[in-house]
């Protein structure tokens, strides 16, 4: 989850003007733990959102920003694998919000919680 937090934030200060600031939220919401990383960057153009979290995808508006278009790849297969789901929210010109939102408690803990009770 280290990983998919730094990649999240990595994005955000490197596609945002030095000048502008970059929000970190974690929220608890009906049993989940949200966490959100907002910049106000170039965006993300509706047409590259759909495949951001492919390996190597990298959108076109990245202009010379270096990247190898694996990060946000790499944190949606940890926040998959810890049973959490990543989500983009873009617009062009104003910023992006990536959210993760996982289990209070991890999919193993409940697995072993219902064996216990049965």
């Amino acid at each position: 989850m280290r990983q998919a937090v730094s990649n999240l934030l990595t994005n955000a200060l490197k596609y945002s003007p030095p000048e502008q600031k970059v929000l970190v939220r974690l929220a608890k919401l009906d049993g989940h733990f949200a966490i959100s990383v907002q910049d106000f960057g170039i965006g993300i153009a509706p047409e590259d959102q759909h495949r951001l979290f492919e390996p190597f995808h990298r959108a076109r508006n990245v202009g010379e920003v270096s990247g190898t278009g694996l990060g946000l790849s790499i944190a949606r297969q940890a926040v998959e694998k810890h049973g959490g789901t990543i989500t983009v929210q873009s617009e062009i010109g104003v910023g992006s919000i990536f959210t993760m939102m996982l289990s209070e408690r991890p999919p193993e803990v409940e697995q072993d919680a219902q064996n216990t009770v049965d």
